[in-house]
């Protein structure tokens, strides 16, 4: 069965629902502790490891390949098509085999504007029409970053219309993965203010949903967090892990947007102990599966010297 449009997809195809995008900044073996224990829990609960990668947890089957977007925005339609196909079809690298069947778009950024938007959706549109030997359509198999700045965009109605191709062509796909974070050069960010928090996954949603998109293709991407949020109440932002969950559970939608699953972009360990910390302790209603949460848990009392199974506080 090929996609009629946005959000329907054949159950052949992986839905991603977490995405861990750590890189090589970051810890990989700490990763570990949010997961569960075996292969087919990582299916279950949507969890997948995005490359490039040296090492990781998860297995092949849950890794996403990845095409540069800037790369690809120079292309035709046509090779952009043929670019997407040779991902999907492909096994990455030799070194760090993938198996999902899944590309991302790293990621849809300022190439994208005009015409370059154009041509991602035209190859979407021809690659809408063609059946993947997987399953679903080649379309329903490419995963979209939408870039902070594009997303600052959207609010601006001097500036949306230069991205209603690139919206149009995301729409189309996977799972659509909004970056909520400022980034100002490799490992570096800018704080997203609350204002922003706020008005940022509103405009991309709207967006999104206007070109055929469903509400639950729509992820929230959260990159390492520094310093104070910009806005927020001394309440809730006792320290830099509350602040940026709080900020991003600020509205209804974004709190839906939290439920669809989050990505975790350049965690380091310190961040990704902090982040179990939180969920077993300060929910803001945004938390992960709970088969992460409990493995969360797990961490924490193996930490005290007993176990959740001994202690009975595992989450439910």
């Amino acid at each position: 069965m090929l996609s009629a449009c946005g959000g329907v997809q054949d159950s052949a195809v992986p839905q991603p629902k977490h995405i861990a995008y750590i890189s090589e900044l970051g810890d990989e073996g700490a990763f570990k502790h949010l997961v569960a224990s075996g292969p087919s829990d990582y299916t279950s609960i949507g969890l997948y490891r995005q490359l490039p990668a040296q090492r990781a947890v998860l297995p092949p089957s849950n890794r996403i390949a990845r095409v540069d977007g800037s790369v690809l925005a120079a292309h035709s339609a046509h090779d952009i098509a043929s670019r997407l196909v040779s991902a999907i079809d492909g096994s990455c690298t030799r070194a760090m085999p993938c198996s999902s069947g899944l590309v991302a778009i790293d990621d849809i950024a300022s190439e994208f504007a005009g015409k370059a938007g154009a041509n991602l959706l035209a190859a979407m549109q021809n690659l809408q029409g063609q059946e993947s030997p997987r399953g679903g359509s080649y379309a329903d198999r490419v995963i979209m970053y939408l870039d902070f700045d594009v997303l600052s965009d959207l609010g601006n109605p001097d500036h949306a219309a230069k991205w209603k191709d690139a919206m149009a062509a995301a729409a189309l796909g996977n799972s659509m993965w909004l970056e909520m974070y400022d980034s100002t050069g490799v490992g570096t960010m800018n704080m997203v203010s609350l204002a922003q928090w706020k008005e940022i996954p509103r405009h991309a949603t709207a967006s999104l949903t206007a070109a055929g998109a469903s509400e639950s293709q729509i992820h929230l991407m959260i990159g390492p967090w520094v310093g104070r949020v910009r806005g927020q109440t001394a309440r809730d932002c006792r320290d830099t892990l509350t602040c940026v969950w709080h900020a991003a559970s600020a509205t209804p939608l974004n709190q839906q947007l939290l439920q669809n699953g989050v990505g975790m972009y350049r965690y380091t360990r310190e961040q990704l102990t902090a982040f179990c910390v939180f969920i077993d302790t300060q929910d803001p209603g945004a938390e992960p599966d709970p088969r992460v949460r409990a493995d969360c848990a797990r961490q924490l009392t193996g930490k005290r010297g007993h176990s959740a199974a001994e202690s009975g506080d595992a989450p439910n």
